[in-house]
């Protein structure tokens, strides 16, 4: 089953993650056994027929939408994706510094997420990250010389778990003796453990980001609904919760987040609001 295979990954990547946070954490790693490629000529043939095993729902689904929405976008916009050439990825601590990098873009100083807190979430829990990598091809180099050789990030999805309903102050933290702390259970003192709790049952999806040159293009919305039917097809959570600014609601109410009203989440300056997305529901279907 999907969900077991996801386990045994999430397991060896964490093993993996944590060898690499201690050793060369700016170092860029890609595994090909790890991402989904989007192969822009199966695109229209796999949105039409019916997937016939848990795995074949999985990566047809993923393949539909970054594909099928490339290919309709580049069909109005003539050539504004052909060097992209993207595929999915679950990040690790090689991707840290193009995490950075991508947050440094897409947000203000005082809502990014540290290099620091980048390097515990992709050693805790970089099962629940995705990322969104352009690939150009040597014919597409050959055609622009402007266009670099190498793999980029694009766009990224970083989350933790929580046991929390919605995001808090505290799952949006991380344990300063993490490297050593070997239960993520609360210890004596704390009204809520801080970071990723492995036994929460929310995903708290703290960023969505998208490099500067490819905002407002759809990549956020493409990349958001690859990583919500990762989640649900797995069923390895109840919910996923997110905090969102104003301007940014009705984004996320496309996806089925509610609103939940205002947080008391004080990161950033605050006056973030709650918005859940619950799937519990069609888990049991």
């Amino acid at each position: 089953m999907l969900q077991d295979a996801l386990a045994r990954q999430s397991h060896s990547q964490r093993e993996n993650s944590r060898s690499e946070a201690d050793t060369n954490p700016g170092e860029q790693k890609l595994d090909g056994e790890d991402f989904n490629v989007i192969n822009h000529e199966d695109v229209e043939d796999i949105d039409d027929e019916e997937d016939e095993t848990e795995q074949a729902s999985y990566h047809s689904g993923l393949v539909g939408l970054l594909g099928g929405r490339m290919m309709q976008r580049g069909r109005k916009t003539p050539g504004e994706f052909d060097h992209l050439h993207p595929f999915t990825q679950v990040l690790s601590i090689s991707n840290v510094d193009d995490c950075v990098k991508l947050e440094a873009e897409a947000f203000p100083a005082n809502e990014r997420c540290s290099k620091e807190k980048f390097i515990y979430r992709l050693a805790s829990c970089p099962e629940l990250s995705l990322g969104l990598i352009s690939r150009p091809t040597l014919a597409d180099i050959e055609a622009n010389k402007n266009l670099s050789p190498k793999h980029r990030l694009i766009a990224h999805i970083s989350a933790t778990r929580t046991p929390s309903r919605t995001v808090t102050d505290a799952s949006m933290g991380f344990p300063p003796d993490w490297k050593t702390r070997r239960s993520s259970l609360p210890i004596a003192g704390e009204v809520e453990p801080q970071g990723h709790q492995e036994q929460g049952g929310t995903i708290a999806l703290h960023s969505l980001a998208v490099v500067k040159e490819h905002q407002r293009k759809g990549l956020g919305t493409i990349l958001l609904k690859a990583y919500i039917e990762r989640i649900k097809s797995a069923k390895i959570a109840e919910r996923i919760s997110l905090l969102a600014h104003g301007n940014l609601l009705k984004f996320y109410e496309r996806f089925g987040f509610v609103d939940e009203g205002l947080s008391e989440v004080t990161f950033g300056g605050g006056r973030w609001t709650s918005m859940v997305l619950e799937f519990s529901e069609q888990m049991d279907d």
